[in-house]
């Protein structure tokens, strides 16, 4: 199971931490299709640790549409390889970047 960190749109700081979650999404406006749209740019590989604290990586723009499916795609790989999410993001990197780059904004 992966933790999520959320974020919604009316927040402007950061009291959804979802810099420091395994898997975070924060709320903003993006340009798509020639007009703004809410949408969650996703970041992963954050932990909050005494003395250990890492922000996660920012992986791209999700419309809220698109971020079930991912995740819907994004659990099958992690059932297949019988790995943990932050272990995943690391040994397998590129297929995960891949899978990022076929749901985000373009």
């Amino acid at each position: 199971m992966i933790r999520i960190y959320y974020l919604e749109f009316i927040f402007p700081n950061s009291c959804g931490v979802h810099e420091v979650g395994p898997i975070g999404f924060m709320g903003l406006k993006v340009k798509a299709d020639g007009e703004f749209k809410d949408a969650f740019r996703l970041h992963v590989g954050g932990r909050a640790y005494i003395g250990k604290t890492v922000l996660g990586e920012e992986k791209g723009d999700f419309l809220p549409e698109r971020i079930p499916e991912f995740l819907y795609e994004l659990s099958g790989k992690l059932e297949e390889s019988n790995m943990k999410f932050q272990d995943y993001i690391v040994e397998k990197e590129e297929e995960f970047d891949n899978l990022v780059n076929k749901y985000k904004v373009q």
